[in-house]
């Protein structure tokens, strides 16, 4: 992939480049990560903006490791694209966006009904991946075989009002939550019919879609605009939607009638962890799972689960979360499309 991408540098092929993959970068050699980098600051000086998704683990201790970023993203010199949850209003209008992060409760499926609902082997299940680089220098011991990281990209001057020393993903987002996808049409050869309909999510959705709007925006300039992370933090009023923390009055609550009589469980009893209204929650059911019923929650990129000691609980310092003005989960949040590509639109000629 970095092959690719430098060809694509190196001949000019475009003026933006869409990576839908990445490496955790404490899993990444110090050695790829600074080939990364190099090829990222090429693309930058010759007008390209190298655009990677920021990754769908959040930060990526449920891989049972400290939170950590995904390269290619972490590069100072590319634009790190997280993502968010849309829901829409009836004819189509955003009713409103949270940070992408799902957390699932299962509450029943064929012959069982679980009471009181059980995380199981659920809780969070995918989430924007962000948070500060910080395992770029590394430090190997040949006699324990430990890896220790010692410090991440230093952070870029356009972030320089962000906190830490190091690199911050992302920059910014775009629709990511498979629960509220986006929808694709693709052909199979030799399906019956050959054209189907998918639904598909995950930060590798939102970094094509950003990229492609970056395409546009460069049109509107009549120039090669270089890497898109450093405009980002200098928007004008209009061209972003800052994603903050969501509630909702309907925030799930339930009940189970047993023999026991009937036993009522507010939002935090179903969720099982924080329920201070940073999330919003629904039924789901899932037509391919037989008679079973889910509680999926949205904007919460960390885990609610109780017992889950390896993923980052959301009631802990740290956590990924969204909040006003830039975040670890968003970036600066999602385009308003056609205003975000316009600001880039060169200033009428004033006549004489």
């Amino acid at each position: 992939m970095d092959d690719a991408e430098f060809t694509a540098v190196t001949y000019g092929l475009a003026n933006v480049i869409s990576g839908s993959y990445g490496s955790v970068e404490s899993f990444t050699p110090e050695s790829i990560l600074d080939t990364e980098n190099l090829i990222n600051e090429i693309a930058a000086i010759s007008g390209i903006s190298a655009n990677f998704s920021s990754g769908d683990n959040g930060d990526f201790s449920n891989f049972f490791i400290p939170p950590i970023v995904s390269a290619p993203a972490d590069s100072p010199w590319a634009t790190a694209v997280g993502g968010v949850t849309l829901a829409l209003n009836p004819d189509n209008s955003i009713a409103w966006q949270a940070g992408w992060g799902n957390n699932e409760t299962l509450l029943a499926e064929t012959g069982f009904v679980f009471d009181p609902p059980t995380q199981g082997a659920f809780g969070f299940i995918g989430g924007a991946g962000g948070g500060p680089s910080n395992c770029v220098s590394q430090s190997f011991d040949p006699n324990t075989g430990q890896e220790t990281c010692l410090a991440g990209f230093p952070k870029p001057s356009y972030q320089s009002h962000l906190p830490g020393k190091y690199r911050q993903l992302p920059d910014v987002s775009w629709l990511a939550d498979p629960f509220t996808g986006v929808a694709i049409l693709i052909s199979v050869p030799g399906n019956i019919p050959e054209q189907v309909w998918q639904v598909w999510g995950g930060t590798s959705v939102a970094a094509p879609m950003f990229s492609g709007l970056w395409a546009i925006a460069n049109q509107e300039a009549g120039a090669p605009l270089g890497n898109a992370a450093p405009y980002m933090y200098s928007l004008p009023a209009g061209a972003i939607y800052d994603i903050v923390p969501v509630s909702s009055k309907g925030n799930v609550k339930g009940s189970i009638l047993d023999s026991a009589g009937t036993t009522a469980y507010n939002a935090n009893a179903v969720m099982g962890g924080d329920a201070s209204g940073r999330f919003v929650s629904a039924i789901w059911d899932y037509a391919f799972l037989q008679d079973t019923a889910l509680v999926i929650s949205f904007g919460a990129d960390c885990s609610q689960a109780y017992g889950f000691g390896f993923i980052t609980q959301c009631n802990t310092p740290g956590n990924l979360h969204t909040k006003l003005g830039w975040d670890n989960v968003t970036g600066v949040g999602a385009p308003n499309a056609k205003a975000f590509a316009d600001s880039f639109a060169p200033p009428p000629a004033v006549k004489k």
